[in-house]
């Protein structure tokens, strides 16, 4: 995958933990919290840590999911691409199998 993306950007000076670093530097830029870009990046010692890291079980799954798609967001801006919104998707495939049945 790395050499694919190598020929198509024409840039080979990178690695892929760089993609890792981008997202959450990026993320932070756009207002998430660092507790929750620590889950996405599945970090278990991250900004909770101590008492409260054994006692926080919470997966912070809407967050994430919000997290993400503001990042996708942006990264469709910047690349002049169109938004997808999941919900709209969500809603047409459950009203198509809902018709099919």
């Amino acid at each position: 995958m790395k050499r694919r993306l190598d020929a198509l950007s024409g840039i080979d000076d990178w690695v892929l933990h760089d993609l890792r670093r981008t997202c959450v530097s990026g993320m932070a830029r756009l207002g998430v919290a660092p507790h929750i870009a620590d889950k996405i990046l599945n970090h278990q010692s991250g900004t909770i840590s101590g008492v409260a890291a054994v006692y926080q079980r919470h997966e912070f799954m809407a967050e994430r999911k919000e997290a993400l798609e503001r990042w996708g967001a942006h990264v469709a801006n910047i690349c002049g691409a169109e938004v997808v919104d999941f919900k709209l998707l969500k809603a047409k495939a459950t009203a198509t199998a809902a018709l099919s049945v």
